[in-house]
């Protein structure tokens, strides 16, 4: 899978929503990296010309405006670098026209720089550098949205989470791997995307079973036990077509619970009814306006009545359990179910709110 052979090409609806996700995210992500760091990266490892085909903005400028238009900027203390690489040489061109216009309203300090290359080879390299100076990467938002399923090594995206405050937000070509599964052709770019040939037991499924095999295991592979690099957090929005069929999915992996806590909030901004998918035949503008509150206040109530049931826990444990599902750590959802003897929910708290150490018992 090549992509579009043009310079620029017209936004599709799920690029539309992946960007909202990406800028809501830098949003929060900005202000709480920055906290006590001297500088901070944005990496876009396939960042593509800046621009779409009717002139709306590509990631390279949803993240510098992230920064440029930041409610909150003054708060943003760390130096902020940009790095856009791009493969294509008019691709990248035209980039540097489009960064070049955005670099005089950066604040001081901040700066943005496009590479002309193949994504895996300029970043391997960059980190063998620091290495060899016995540094290491910044702490950094590393943005990985290429068209195919090569130039994705999980080698690679291990190596950037093995350095502390680093994360990665990928799209994995799922789609296009569930049809093209069985072609020899692309054996190599799979083992070194799952960094592993157990995707070929894929072969072996069909339909909805297929498609859970590949993105489960993506995403153990993330947080394999015991390997250097792995991700504590992870979690996974799939991108659909106009026939509500799987293109992509963005995965995002971090070690950071404050990472993963503002993920789902971007992520339940896009899509109110789960925080999981979008899909083409719904309008990305008019899903993020919708109210999420109610089906995900039920769904978390449901799922920790479902998977805790019996058991006295802390806050801290409750919301550390949350963070390994789709739903987001909430305090309000429980102190409402408390108020309704039916729920089966009771709190013990030194206040009126939820405090870390609070108990919370789940009835059989």
């Amino acid at each position: 899978m090549s992509g579009p052979k043009t310079t620029v090409w017209p936004l599709e609806p799920h690029t539309r929503a992946k960007h909202l996700i990406l800028q809501r995210y830098l949003q929060a992500w900005l202000p709480i990296i920055s906290s006590n760091r001297s500088r901070v990266v944005f990496i876009d490892g396939f960042a593509g010309p800046g621009v779409y085909e009717d002139g709306e903005a590509g990631s390279p400028v949803i993240a510098m405006r992230a920064l440029i238009d930041h409610a909150h900027q003054a708060a943003i203390n760390s130096a902020v670098h940009f790095v856009f690489i791009e493969a294509d040489g008019r691709r990248a061109a035209r980039l540097q026209e489009v960064v070049s216009d955005l670099v005089p309203a950066l604040p001081k300090g901040a700066t943005a720089n496009v590479l002309q290359g193949a994504y895996a080879d300029l970043l391997a390299h960059a980190l063998d550098e620091i290495e060899a100076n016995g540094k290491q990467l910044a702490p950094s938002l590393v943005f990985i949205d290429p068209f195919g399923v090569s130039g994705l090594p999980m080698a690679l995206v291990r190596r950037i989470l093995a350095t502390p405050s680093c994360e990665v937000l990928i799209n994995v070509m799922t789609g296009f791997i569930h049809r093209f599964v069985g072609s020899s052709e692309f054996e190599p770019h799979l083992d070194a995307i799952y960094g592993t040939d157990a995707w070929r037991a894929a072969r072996a499924l069909t339909g909805p079973a297929r498609l859970e095999h590949l993105r489960r295991l993506y995403l153990e592979e993330l947080t394999r036990p015991g390997v250097t690099g792995a991700a504590r957090y992870v979690r996974l929005f799939s991108m659909l077509n106009g026939a509500n069929q799987p293109i992509y999915d963005l995965v995002f992996a971090t070690n950071h619970p404050r990472g993963i806590d503002r993920m789902k909030d971007a992520m339940w901004k896009v899509d109110a009814a789960g925080g999981e998918r979008f899909s083409d035949a719904t309008d990305p503008g008019q899903s993020t306006l919708l109210d999420a509150g109610a089906s995900h206040d039920a769904g978390l109530i449901g799922m920790l009545r479902s998977t805790l049931a019996g058991r006295s826990l802390t806050w801290d444990e409750v919301e550390e359990h949350i963070r390994h599902t789709p739903f987001r750590a909430l305090r309000r959802p429980l102190l409402r179910a408390a108020k309704e003897p039916a729920s089966g929910i009771r709190i013990e708290s030194r206040t009126r709110g939820i405090t870390p150490d609070a108990l919370i018992h789940f009835s059989e």
